[in-house]
């Protein structure tokens, strides 16, 4: 459950979203909301650099009509880009 608080912590201060899955999982099917959160999860701690980590989100976002979440996806891939061009 901490980890659950954890991507939802990432959701909504780092890309400024509030998932709006997240409700309807939690009281009508928790085990379905714990499973997106260990996917995400998975995904956003792997190997992958955080910028392609952004863009794939936004492409699972964008294939299901999610724009807001998508749109949060891409402004945290390009902030990375920022970020690694001023290093």
């Amino acid at each position: 459950m901490e980890k659950d608080k954890d991507l939802l912590k990432y959701y909504r201060e780092d890309l400024k979203w509030e998932p709006p899955f997240e409700d309807v999982l939690s009281m009508y099917s928790p085990d379905a909301l714990e499973g997106y959160f260990t996917m995400r999860k998975s995904v956003q701690d792997g190997e992958l650099p955080r910028k392609t980590v952004e863009l794939i989100f936004t492409i699972l976002d964008s294939l299901d009509d999610e724009a807001s979440g998508a749109k949060a996806n891409v402004v945290a891939a390009d902030c990375e880009r920022v970020e690694n061009e001023t290093v």
